[in-house]
């Protein structure tokens, strides 16, 4: 397929984690958290994003622990429904 953003032919759909760099979290909960955070982009998109962008300010530990267990709770919620 080719990119309606680039025009390149081998140009693909790829994951953009919205917190980033990857290195940054290294624990289970923090990679639960960024993993909630994600969407698709052209790779091109990708590349730009990362070359143009600053990261994201990390959340504290705490935080983190706060939206993953809300999110959990949200899950458990639309379960039983």
């Amino acid at each position: 397929m080719t990119c309606p953003k680039c025009g390149v032919p081998s140009c693909f759909q790829d994951r953009h984690h919205l917190f980033f760099p990857r290195r940054h979290y290294k624990t289970q909960l923090e990679r639960r958290f960024r993993n909630m955070f994600v969407i698709m982009v052209w790779r091109c998109q990708h590349n730009d994003i990362h070359r143009l962008t600053t990261p994201p300010r990390k959340p504290t530990v705490d935080q983190m622990r706060e939206i993953v267990a809300r999110k959990a709770t949200n899950e458990k919620i639309h379960r039983q429904v």
